[in-house]
């Protein structure tokens, strides 16, 4: 039973990784048949939740829910034994709720920033070795700075450890990310030979 779980977990991750807004919405359905048969607190809860809400699209017309159910996922993980899955599903939940705080015209702004710098910080403590998960919080981070600061060196210098991170593991998508963010920094910094 615990296997067939597993299975269906990894499906549903497979169908998120995938990005196309048809598969979010089987993304959802799928999560939502593994909360349906996870036992309470479990691993399994916290991944069904974690995956419900990521399938949720657009995520801007479901915040107070999505919201919600990170929260309920973050709370679950907190709480069970150490492991190597539970650390990297939380370093991975700490990620997708601190960039869902800080992408909300709100007072929860600094508290996303604050769990995304966690998790960097969750990530070396525990010897996590995820580096796209790190990368894409270094680019959360960067795009904080950068959207609602005016602390544009401290954008860009998130942005280039992401980039190193993107380069190591042949991630085009995200290099190309980083090079337009880092472009605009430099046109913000009045910079225009580097943008």
């Amino acid at each position: 039973y615990q296997e067939k779980l597993k299975l269906l977990i990894k499906f549903t991750e497979a169908c998120f990784n995938v990005g196309q807004e048809e598969w979010f919405h089987k993304t959802k359905d799928l999560a939502e048949i593994v909360i349906g048969h996870a036992e309470p607190d479990t691993i399994e809860l916290a991944e069904g939740l974690h995956f419900k809400g990521l399938g949720m699209f657009p995520g801007s017309n479901y915040f107070e829910e999505r919201l919600s159910i990170f929260n309920q996922a973050h709370d679950i993980v907190l709480n069970l034994p150490e492991s190597k899955r539970k650390n990297r599903l939380f370093g991975k939940i700490m990620t997708t709720l601190g960039n869902e705080k800080t992408s909300r015209p709100s007072s929860v702004k600094e508290e996303g920033l604050e769990l995304l710098e966690r998790r960097l910080e969750f990530d070396e403590e525990k010897n996590i070795n995820d580096l796209k998960g790190r990368a894409i919080t270094l680019g959360s981070i960067g795009r904080y700075y950068h959207y609602n600061t005016s602390e544009i060196a401290m954008a860009e210098k998130h942005f280039k450890l992401d980039l190193d991170i993107c380069y190591q593991i042949d991630d085009e998508e995200g290099e190309s990310q980083m090079h337009s963010f880092l472009g605009e920094c430099s046109i913000k910094n009045k910079n225009y030979k580097n943008a």
